[in-house]
């Protein structure tokens, strides 16, 4: 059985400076429109600055706000089966992304990595920061926070927003997001 195909990153808008490295953080150069990357990527743009990439199959599209830093882990499309099974594993090592997951077979995965623990996109629009807050426009995203090695898991539907427990024990912070900060968040995806 033929292993799944490797997707790229395609980059299709950069406003303001943003750099990439294609191992890992080793070695870093500037960041142009048209650059395919690849697993393993980072992402990292300037303050004021934003870069928008095509997924393909993958997304379609992210986001990745001023001052942020993300890692491409995995962006994997396995068509051999009955239905197309789509891997993509995003690191939001620091800073904000936003996008639009279009819906994805049951045994596909699309995780979004932060510091605080991993949200699991299932077909959504989506603007998730590094300090672990997650809202959800459309669709649905399950975030599991790690709490002083304790997992908390939470579901968050559209028209919400999760944040991070404060002390191990204690439930994920769920709220409603306010229509002006859904607009927001929907031109953004849309801009892209």
């Amino acid at each position: 059985q033929a292993a799944p195909v490797q997707n790229k990153a395609v980059v299709t808008a950069v406003r303001g400076p943003a750099n990439y490295s294609q191992d890992r953080g080793a070695n870093w150069k500037k960041l142009n429109v048209g650059a395919q990357l690849s697993q393993n990527a980072v992402i990292r743009t300037a303050p004021g600055s934003i870069v928008d990439l095509f997924l393909g199959e993958n997304g379609p599209v992210v986001r990745v706000t001023e001052d942020s830093t993300v890692g491409i882990d995995r962006l994997t499309v396995d068509d051999l089966g009955p239905e197309k099974i789509i891997e993509t594993q995003l690191d939001l090592r620091s800073g904000r992304i936003l996008g639009n997951v279009k819906k994805l077979a049951a045994a596909s995965k699309y995780e979004v990595k932060t510091p605080q623990g991993v949200a699991g996109v299932r077909g959504t629009r989506y603007d998730i920061s590094a300090d672990g807050t997650v809202s959800v426009v459309e669709g649905q995203v399950v975030v599991v926070y790690i709490v002083q090695g304790q997992p908390v898991s939470v579901t968050v539907n559209a028209g919400q927003t999760a944040r991070p427990p404060i002390r191990a024990g204690e439930p994920a912070r769920l709220t409603q997001t306010p229509i002006e900060i859904q607009r927001r968040i929907n031109n953004e995806i849309d801009g892209v």
